[in-house]
């Protein structure tokens, strides 16, 4: 073959293949070079379950979950979930509220995204025999699980709270109001959660799973919505872990009086597993700082999880996750008896 015929069929073969190796191209990016999909798929609200949520607006916690079962399915796990007569998850009917270890935290705690086996209360039991109650609830931050704590474990000897940085925002938010106008913030959480409510039912009485989860990685991309690892990076460096354990300790100053003569375990399940070293430091840094009279212990779950204990859509841990926390926490829970 002639060295211009066969230069004449490379520039075909280029000119007919380009469209695909662009395409391909932008999907590579897209998928392994940015977080545009997890993005996408944490706005479609369709995969949590707002059913489940149990609006109980006189206590200061505002919603629980409804007892009994509760079905979360999503595109990467679907569970079964277990929860009692207070609403919180606790399968084990023979856990007491007077139990001495209480977990606190957000969906993290709770197990969002695992059966009831492999919760962190059921691999402490199943692993260490470690009988812990469960007081996690998904969208919680640190001023509702300590009222939740208040209100149901008053005999707690171990409080182990996890803090996620999106805890921050509902922080500062509770912050902007003196203690004595607590009720006022306590309307805007309920206002949250109820519009939150409208559009799930919407979206499940209208919606198309596949329709919507199309426009929504479009709107991701049109907005400019998503971030490059290297921008995912630059914020991991710039997070002003200072700035959240200041306003996480003001929060703890509201519950002092509750706080004292318990041991406080605090240790940090972000999204996506972009848990960082500088959480343990700077939080111990401040709880010494501010709390010298309260037993408080914060540990850096960075030598015991990875991001790969983290499902890629969601942002919630798998069940490996649980098995390794109940292994790193067992030896800080021993109580008085």
């Amino acid at each position: 073959m002639s060295q211009p015929s066969r230069l004449k069929k490379l520039v075909f073969y280029g000119i007919a293949l380009s469209p695909l190796l662009v395409v391909t191209g932008v999907l590579v990016y897209f998928t392994f070079l940015t977080n545009t999909f997890p993005q996408a798929y944490r706005q479609y609200i369709r995969n949590i379950n707002f059913d489940c949520f149990d609006v109980v607006a006189e206590h200061r916690y505002v919603y629980r979950m409804k007892p009994g079962e509760c079905h979360f399915d999503n595109a990467e796990y679907q569970t079964v979930q277990t929860i009692d007569a207070n609403g919180f998850r606790n399968a084990n009917p023979k856990i007491s509220y007077d139990a001495k270890v209480v977990l606190l935290g957000d969906s993290h705690m709770y197990g969002f995204s695992v059966n009831d086996a492999d919760t962190l209360n059921a691999q402490l039991k199943a692993r260490h025999n470690i009988d812990a109650l469960n007081l996690g609830i998904p969208i919680y931050a640190t001023y509702r699980e300590l009222a939740a704590a208040e209100d149901h474990a008053p005999k707690a000897e171990i409080l182990v709270m996890q803090y996620c940085e999106n805890d921050f925002g509902e922080n500062a938010e509770y912050l902007t109001l003196p203690a004595e106008q607590e009720p006022e913030n306590r309307k805007g959480v309920l206002q949250n959660i109820t519009a939150a409510k409208e559009v799930y039912h919407a979206r499940k009485e209208n919606g198309s799973p596949l329709s919507d989860t199309v426009q929504g990685i479009a709107q991701v991309i049109r907005g400019r919505e998503y971030s490059t690892r290297w921008e995912m990076k630059q914020q991991d460096r710039t997070r002003d872990y200072e700035g959240e354990a200041q306003a996480f300790a003001n929060i703890l100053l509201r519950h002092k009086d509750y706080l004292k003569g318990k041991h406080l375990i605090v240790f940090e399940s972000s999204s996506y597993g972009r848990n960082n070293t500088r959480f343990m430091h700077s939080f111990d840094k401040v709880m010494k700082a501010r709390f010298p009279d309260l037993d408080i212990e914060v540990l850096d779950v960075t030598t015991a999880t990875n991001r790969h204990d983290y499902f890629w859509l969601d942002d919630h841990p798998r069940p490996s996750y649980y098995a390794k926390m109940a292994d790193f926490l067992a030896p800080h829970l021993h109580t008085g008896g």
